[in-house]
């Protein structure tokens, strides 16, 4: 199963929701970001074509 372009942009989006949140101490954000990446990735990681999607969001991250 790959991820939709929908559903990459989706969690895209909750990532920069999160960064987006000034003030905010970076603990907190990696707090309430890890849940949300962890279920999204193992939802997705029994596909071998989501490793493209993987690279994808983990720059987005680096990016943002």
């Amino acid at each position: 199963m790959k991820p939709s372009a929908q559903g990459l942009k989706r969690i895209k989006d909750e990532v920069k929701t999160e960064f987006s949140n000034a003030g905010r101490p970076i603990e907190g954000i990696v707090r309430s970001l890890n849940p949300k990446l962890r279920g999204w990735t193992n939802y997705y990681r029994s596909s071998y074509h989501s490793r493209d999607a993987f690279s994808e969001l983990g720059a987005h991250i680096y990016q943002t």
